[in-house]
């Protein structure tokens, strides 16, 4: 099972059809050759075990949600982005409630709800994630 899925996060089949009635099972060591040539390590239970979480989570940049404070330094959830990925934030104020950029955390029934990130991997470049958070209007 981990083998399939490290291979179909990858792109590489783990089977084939060479006619409409016929799927052939690609072997494992050549499945784990394929990975290998990417760059994959597959070549044991555990190095498919690692390579599955560190696929994995690099397949999701950002957690769900992320909090950042107008004017306050970024939280290292997008400090720490590879190189290259760039960032979209989406303000949503508070209903019922909220507070001045700048001002600190809110405070009773009301509230602030958090900014949407999504982020996306570039190529190449630097993040576009430094220095504080952007002040909203």
């Amino acid at each position: 099972m981990g083998l399939s899925r490290l291979a179909a996060l990858h792109g590489v089949a783990t089977s084939y059809s060479p006619s409409p009635d016929v799927t052939v099972s690609v072997p494992d060591d050549t499945v784990i050759a394929v990975l290998a040539a990417l760059g994959v390590d597959a070549g044991t239970p555990e190095a498919v075990r690692r390579s599955l979480v560190a696929t994995e989570s690099r397949s999701r940049l950002l957690p769900p949600t992320v909090v950042v404070w107008a004017g306050e330094p970024l939280p290292p959830a997008l400090t720490g982005l590879p190189p290259g990925s760039t960032v979209r934030v989406e303000p949503e104020p508070a209903a019922g409630g909220g507070r001045a950029p700048g001002s600190g955390p809110a405070t009773g029934t009301g509230g602030v709800r958090p900014a949407r990130a999504a982020g996306s991997a570039q190529t190449a470049g630097p993040a576009q994630t430094a220095g504080p958070a952007p002040e909203t209007p």
